[in-house]
């Protein structure tokens, strides 16, 4: 749980990556054309991006990064509820699924997250 102190960093991934491995040119991708920092930039940009969308061979190799996974995972735990009297009294506050391993308790995670 959080002390307080911490600061909170909310974060999605817009933008995709990839580097030719025959000459090493870079081409950037957008994911999300809505989001605001992606528009921004792209205007100051504009030939950052590529004005094709990602081919299909490509993303097929895309994968969510397992840290943002268990980032947005432990959030949505409690953050899911829309009721402010449930939220207050976090009755319907979720968790993580566990499994037994030499009598101890370990998350389970996705092995593969797309």
């Amino acid at each position: 749980m959080h002390s307080g102190t911490e600061k909170l960093i909310i974060f999605v991934i817009v933008q995709k990556r990839f580097v030719d491995a025959y000459d090493g040119n870079v081409v950037f991708y957008i994911t999300d054309e809505t989001d605001p920092i992606v528009q921004t930039y792209n205007k100051i940009y504009p030939s950052l991006f590529s004005d094709e969308p990602m081919p299909q061979d490509l993303k097929r190799h895309v994968r969510y990064p397992e840290k943002l996974f268990k980032i947005q995972s432990e959030m949505y735990k409690q953050y899911h509820i829309t009721d402010a009297h449930v939220f207050y009294n976090k009755s319907d506050v979720w968790d993580i699924a566990k499994e037994k391993h030499a009598k101890t308790d370990i998350s389970i995670l996705s092995r593969s997250i797309t």
